[in-house]
């Protein structure tokens, strides 16, 4: 299973049972969660299946949340109180103001890192 910033291929199984995401390397593991939860609600389905499986999705994750480096802190010349010239304050420790956005997934190397 893949976390928020390793996503290779950035693949996604999410069980609406559960409320369950969960991020994937590869489609085969999504699919194979997937599965996974298919086989255990047939399990419990004597009285009839949780109408809640049709909302089991498998995906592919095509854009992240990341942070975006805005500006990075002016020197202490350029800070008059703590404020620089577009009036923005700067709390002492603060290197940089940054936001966030939706950045497209890059494509991976096959590559080994060496």
């Amino acid at each position: 299973m893949a976390d928020s910033k390793s996503i290779k291929d950035g693949f996604f199984c999410y069980d609406d049972i559960d409320g369950e995401f969960m991020l994937f390397d590869t489609e085969a593991e999504a699919l194979a969660r997937a599965e996974e939860i298919i086989e255990a609600e047939r399990d419990l389905a004597d009285e009839g299946w949780n109408e809640d499986i049709e909302g089991l999705v498998v995906g592919k994750i095509t854009f992240v949340c990341r942070s975006t480096v805005l500006k990075e802190r002016p020197s202490g010349e350029e800070l008059e109180d703590g404020y620089d010239k577009e009036g923005e304050y700067w709390p002492e420790g603060l290197d940089y103001c940054s936001d966030y956005g939706m950045e497209p997934i890059k494509e991976v190397s096959d590559e080994v890192d060496e």
